[in-house]
């Protein structure tokens, strides 16, 4: 999507290229924390606008299928039972009973179409556990080595790689 921000490119801002004085500069690890927190909202909605675009189909197959399995449309069961009926020789409870059977099969197939998509849609959010875990990440190295020696840069990137 357009309003998406590209998370596998970093900028010279990016968490893992921080100067080797962040853990003496307190306003610099504000700073890069507020913008982490900025960057992890902003991708948290722009994948719940495309959430609730990419279910809208799913949901709605849902509620009808609901809606259907509910009703079972009477009227039409009830004159195909009473039809069943008459051109055979079951009873009329028989007849009810086949269609009945009939119309929970056909709502149960459209229930189970409806939970699988709804399913398949729910991997929407990937992204968004991927970056919040490698802030996480990051987070806890920086601040570790805040309350151990300095390190440069370049170590705290091979932490993070790990």
């Amino acid at each position: 999507m357009a309003d998406q921000t590209q998370v596998n490119q970093r900028t010279a801002e990016s968490p893992s290229e921080l100067p080797s004085s962040l853990g003496k500069d307190v306003g610099g690890f504000a700073h890069v924390l507020l913008r982490l927190v900025e960057l992890q909202s902003q991708l948290f909605f722009a994948e719940a606008r495309e959430a609730r675009q990419r279910s809208i189909v799913p949901s709605v197959l849902f509620v009808t299928s609901l809606i259907l399995g509910a009703s079972c449309c009477p009227i039409a069961l009830i004159a195909f039972a009473l039809s069943l009926a008459q051109l055979t020789s079951l009873s009329i409870a028989a007849a009810f009973l086949i269609v009945l059977a009939a119309g929970l099969a056909s709502s149960l197939t459209l229930l189970i179409t409806s939970s699988m998509l709804i399913r398949n849609s729910s991997h929407l959010f990937r992204r968004s556990q991927e970056e919040f875990l490698h802030n996480y990440q990051w987070f806890k190295a920086a601040f570790k080595s805040n309350r151990t020696t300095p390190r440069d840069s370049n170590d705290c990137s091979k932490d993070l790689k790990r």
